[in-house]
């Protein structure tokens, strides 16, 4: 070839056909092609380039120090494994402090896990065994899988840093009924912890009630979204993604109803 061009992978890591050229493909950061960097720059107000894999983009200036190691090196401890808790626990490491990472379930990745069940998520299943196989296998993280941080457990390593990187709990509105029996989390669908019978409704037309009521679709369910405001400006959100995802809900009979509002949920 003559020319090779590449736009989102050198945003996911600019180092990645250097990485690839020396025999180190596995370590290239992957990008999810979530368009974050496209829809920050395509919008009325331009704001700098952004990347949801890599929280240097747009920031080198900035962050231009971190490239550097450590002048005085260390104890840091991170408390969650999940993809905020790998990355801190792996920029920490590669910087020469001594880190020390505690996940309370036996392996990483967090609620990054469900997101990736779907069959159509493989560049975010990707990037998560990626970030996996970085911080198993970095010798400066001492990783304690199964182990719950506790004041007594932290204290112990007297650390003079500590990172809290446990995730966010699910946001559940005050409606009526949703307590019921007939209600299942999101995430305790897409892990097969529920299941959801045939008819399905879906309160919520964003990225995630999308991408799971594609996926109950291609299962065969009956699938209907609810959605409190218009789809132009659920469109706004994430241009790109989100007319991707409703050209594919349409072409899987899913029914959306927008300018709708979940009112409460009965037998």
């Amino acid at each position: 070839a003559d020319m090779c061009a590449m736009i989102r992978t050198l945003i996911a890591d600019p180092d990645s056909v250097n990485k690839a050229r020396t025999g180190r493909e596995a370590e290239i950061r992957p990008c999810i092609r979530c368009v974050l960097c496209l829809n920050r720059t395509h919008g009325m107000e331009p704001l700098l380039v952004a990347c949801a894999v890599n929280p240097r983009a747009g920031r080198e200036v900035e962050l231009s120090c971190s490239h550097f190691p450590a002048t005085t090196p260390k104890k840091v401890v991170v408390i969650g494994g999940g993809p905020a808790g790998m990355e801190a626990a792996c920029d920490a490491a590669d910087k020469g402090h001594q880190v020390v990472l505690f996940e309370e379930k036996d392996i990483l990745g967090g609620t990054l896990r469900l997101a990736v069940v779907p069959d159509f998520k493989d560049d975010l299943k990707r990037y998560l065994q990626w970030a996996i196989r970085r911080t198993t296998n970095h010798p400066g993280v001492d990783l304690r899988l199964a182990t719950k941080a506790t004041r007594e457990t932290v204290a112990a390593e007297d650390p003079d840093a500590v990172i809290v990187a446990v995730g966010a709990e699910a946001n559940m509105p005050p409606i009526p009924g949703l307590d019921g029996r007939n209600v299942a989390w999101v995430g305790d669908v897409e892990s097969g912890v529920k299941d959801t019978g045939e008819n399905v409704v879906i309160a919520g037309g964003g990225l995630t009630g999308c991408e799971t009521a594609l996926n109950l679709a291609r299962k065969g369910k009956n699938v209907t979204i609810v959605e409190m405001v218009d789809w132009e400006a659920m469109l706004q959100v994430s241009p790109i993604p989100m007319t991707a995802l409703h050209q594919l809900l349409d072409k899987e009979g899913v029914a959306i109803l927008d300018n709708h509002r979940l009112i409460r949920v009965e037998e």
